[in-house]
């Protein structure tokens, strides 16, 4: 415990002193009780008191005074030793809002207040999905983000995407995510990180100016490539392909692979139609298999973000969940769900959605958002 200031140790002797002046008169009280008692034992007359006016309660006052004062000096000593409130961040002038989805038609910047700095590019997405007094997560969804942390004592960020996570202290890198592709990168500018998942649970440092590149689709094999590039190897260096499991993989994955990579690189260049056609196309050449269920999601996106048309976004979600129920966009189509139903205006359906999605992810990124339309719902 922390020694008191003379300012505070002057602070509460003033406190204190009705307290005190309480308990000496009543000490007072209580040697003229005893002399009187002795005087009437010892056979001398008996004098007229006014004791029998004393309150005798002040003392049980004057113990209670005591007891508040103390508390009072206590709260205000630990005062500067309470826990300090979670770090808060903006998105450009806008105050941020744990786990709301974060677009970016153009680059915009995240500052958290404890110095950490995040960059989403153009085309991007992101969720800050928690917060508190030593760091965060940041989940991105997809795109490419420039992030510098500040080191702090007992500092812990992560960032996840495509189910890998990397733990951060206080460094400098980027990271960007495909969500077509499930095409994930590392790139490290200063400091270091621990990697994990997807195949690579221990954990993987990679510090200075390494570069990791990794996949974790689902026609990639169990064990996923992973690759460290050093900076010899940088000009040269290209992604790692996804390539199917078997040695001679089939005609119609191909197609399905090079439709999903159309539509890709049509929404990166800006055509959304063709991005949709590619999608449409192949839902009808090659339906019911894990490249549908991604169209279906891939259709979702665009209804939601390029046209914000919420209840086809809804619908192309809904597919996508009863294609591949268990497919690995399972709870990513869940969440974009419940938002696409809420921005439509469909509370009812949204707050049946959220109370589904706690059920099976409760500790998901859509969380907070599902919490929230339970709680508003009749």
């Amino acid at each position: 415990m922390s020694t008191p200031s003379s300012s505070s140790t002057d602070d509460l002797a003033v406190l204190l002193a009705p307290a005190r002046r309480l308990v000496a008169d009543d000490d007072a009280i209580a040697r003229s009780v005893r002399l009187a008692r002795a005087r009437t034992l010892s056979g001398a007359a008996p004098r007229r008191s006014k004791l029998a006016l004393v309150p005798f309660g002040r003392l049980a006052v004057a113990a209670a005074v005591a007891a508040l004062v103390l508390v009072v000096s206590l709260i205000a000593r630990n005062r500067s030793a309470a826990e300090p409130a979670a770090i808060a961040f903006s998105v450009g002038a806008t105050p941020g809002v744990v786990g709301e989805r974060i677009v970016a038609a153009s680059p915009r910047v995240l500052d958290f207040d404890d110095g950490t700095r995040v960059e989403l590019e153009g085309r991007g997405a992101l969720r800050v999905i928690a917060l508190d007094q030593r760091g965060g997560r940041i989940l991105v969804e997809q795109g490419r983000i420039n992030a510098s942390f500040r080191h702090r004592e007992r500092t812990y960020w992560t960032v996840e995407a495509g189910g890998l996570v990397v733990e951060v202290t206080g460094t400098r890198f980027d990271v960007s995510f495909d969500q077509a592709t499930q095409a994930f990168e590392l790139v490290m500018h200063e400091g270091s990180v621990k990697v994990r998942g997807c195949g690579i649970e221990e954990g993987r440092v990679v510090k200075d100016v390494e570069t990791i590149r990794v996949s974790c689709a689902a026609e990639a094999p169990p064990q996923p490539t992973l690759r460290v590039l050093t900076p010899a190897d940088l000009p040269t260096a290209k992604p790692i392909a996804v390539s199917a499991p078997s040695a001679a993989p089939s005609a119609l994955a191909d197609s399905a692979l090079e439709l999903l990579a159309r539509a890709d690189a049509a929404r990166r260049s800006g055509d959304m139609d063709g991005a949709r056609k590619a999608l449409l196309e192949l839902r009808r050449r090659f339906p019911g298999g894990a490249a549908a269920a991604q169209a279906a999601f891939d259709l979702g996106v665009l209804a939601f973000d390029a046209d914000a048309h919420y209840a086809d976004a809804a619908r192309w979600f809904d597919i996508c969940l009863a294609e591949a129920p268990h497919g690995r966009l399972a709870r990513e189509a869940l969440g974009r769900m419940i938002e696409a139903q809420s921005n439509g205006g469909d509370t009812d359906a949204a707050a049946e959605t959220a109370a589904r999605y706690l059920d099976m992810y409760s500790g998901g990124p859509h969380a907070s958002l599902a919490k929230r339309l339970v709680a508003q719902r009749p």
